[in-house]
């Protein structure tokens, strides 16, 4: 998941921390929150649901939503 956020946010990967939020990273508009959404399908091979999507807006709702959906 850092990795994947590292790569399509253009961001040094120990930059992402749990203070990674959308609100204070430039970066992340809506085509790489878009880009991160199909990354992290692909990757983890989950189907993440339109309003999933409109809720991870952070490092740690993503690795949350993740969690749970691989557990299943």
């Amino acid at each position: 998941i850092r990795e994947v956020l590292s790569v399509i946010l253009d961001i040094d990967i120990g930059e992402v921390t749990k203070e990674l939020h959308l609100d204070n990273t430039p970066n992340w508009n809506s085509l790489n929150h878009l880009r991160i959404t199909v990354e992290l399908e692909n990757e983890f091979s989950i189907q993440l649901e339109p309003a999933v999507i409109a809720e991870i807006i952070d490092y740690p709702s993503i690795v949350e939503t993740v969690i749970k959906l691989t557990q299943k």
